[in-house]
């Protein structure tokens, strides 16, 4: 039987709980919350929308703000085979 363990430890040295870290075009660092983001687009920096309205404009390409999201998500999510 497989089971999902969801883990959520709080921060450790690097991480940031739930937020993902950017950097603005001006060179600022901004740590966005992962859930509260609505969509991302290239345009050719990449657009972040947030579910607010707001939105950010940031050097990060979208691959590298996915990667980050999937690296959180896989730290949170821990299958487990449990054997009988």
């Amino acid at each position: 039987m497989l089971s999902l363990v969801f883990m959520l430890t709080g921060e450790s040295p690097g991480e940031r709980g739930y937020m993902i870290k950017v950097v603005r075009l001006n060179g600022e660092l901004l740590y966005l919350n992962l859930f509260q983001i609505e969509y991302m687009e290239s345009i050719p920096e990449t657009k972040i929308r947030m579910m607010n309205g707001n939105y950010y404009l940031v050097k990060d390409t979208v691959d590298s703000i996915m990667r980050q999201a999937e690296g959180f998500l896989n730290n949170c999510i821990k299958i487990e085979e449990k054997v009988k």
